[in-house]
C-alpha cells in the first residue's frame, strides 16, 4: 500500500501518549498520507473536563494514564482548543468537535473528546 493514497485515519487514545513536541510533526505526517478530503478523526482524554473532577476516584487514571504497562501514560494532554489547533496547524480542515463520557469498560465515565478533520 502506498501511504499517499489513505483514505480515513482513526485515532483512538493514543495522541495522548506521544510527548507533545512531537504531536504536530505526527499529524502532519499522517495528513502527508491522506487524499486530499480524507476524513481523520481522532479520540482523546478532555483535560478541561477532567481537571475539575480531581476528586474523583478516576481522576488519576483519567490525567496520567493506566500505568500497569510500558507505554501506559499519558504525555500530553488536550481541550477542544488545543486539539483543534493542533488539527488546524497539521493542515486539517473544517475541524468538527463533540465531546462526550465514554462507555468503554476500560475508561467508563472518562470525559472525551472526538475531533473529525479533513486533509
Amino acid at each position: 500500500m502506498d501511504f499517499t493514497e489513505v483514505s480515513e485515519v482513526n485515532i483512538s487514545h493514543a495522541l495522548e501518549h506521544i510527548p507533545w513536541a512531537d504531536v504536530l510533526p505526527t499529524l502532519k505526517r499522517i495528513r502527508s498520507w491522506m487524499l486530499p478530503g480524507a476524513k481523520i478523526t481522532i479520540e482523546v482524554p478532555d483535560m478541561r473536563r477532567i481537571g475539575p473532577e480531581i476528586d474523583n476516584e478516576w481522576w488519576l487514571i483519567h490525567v496520567y494514564g493506566v500505568q500497569s504497562n510500558p507505554g501506559e501514560f499519558h504525555r500530553c494532554g488536550f481541550s477542544e482548543k488545543t486539539l483543534a489547533i493542533v488539527m488546524a496547524n497539521a493542515g486539517f480542515r473544517e475541524i468538527e468537535m463533540s465531546a462526550f463520557d465514554s462507555e468503554n469498560r476500560n475508561r467508563p465515565g472518562m470525559p472525551c473528546l472526538e475531533a473529525v478533520g479533513y486533509a
